[in-house]
């Protein structure tokens, strides 16, 4: 979840958009969108991806994604969003996921809620370390 998250940090920066139209919030363990359960259920349905899950050490799934085999959906990204997603997965990929919590705490997003917000509340993606 947290790397979609810092996909669509890094794609806003570079693209002015996100990538996914997913509605990031403030939740118990940094950013969240409850939409990503949704469209993971969906690809799996039609074999897009493999999900599998698990447990973590708290006792929360852990979902496990892989291509499928009926993976298509490289298609509907330009080649610059592909490269995009890949630099972030090289960066954060091998990032714990609690690593990864801390790091998105940093993001100007969560810097911006903590301040401002109440947990629960809407990211607000398009805030920069300025206007923090």
């Amino acid at each position: 979840m947290k790397l979609l998250f810092f996909i669509d940090l890094r794609a806003i920066k570079e693209l002015g958009q996100p990538i996914t139209p997913l509605t990031w919030v403030w939740y118990n363990y940094g950013p969240f969108a409850g939409d990503v359960y949704r469209v993971l259920d969906d690809l799996d349905v039609t074999d897009e991806i493999q999900v599998s899950v698990t447990q973590n050490y708290f006792g929360s799934p852990e979902y496990q994604i892989a291509p499928g085999p009926n993976a298509g959906y490289n298609r509907v990204l330009d080649d610059h969003e592909i490269s995009l997603i890949g630099e972030v997965i090289d960066e954060l990929g091998s990032l714990s996921p609690q690593a990864l919590k801390e790091r998105s705490y940093n993001t100007a997003p969560m810097q911006y809620a903590q301040m401002h917000q109440t947990r629960g509340a809407k990211l607000r993606m398009n805030v920069d370390d300025s206007s923090t």
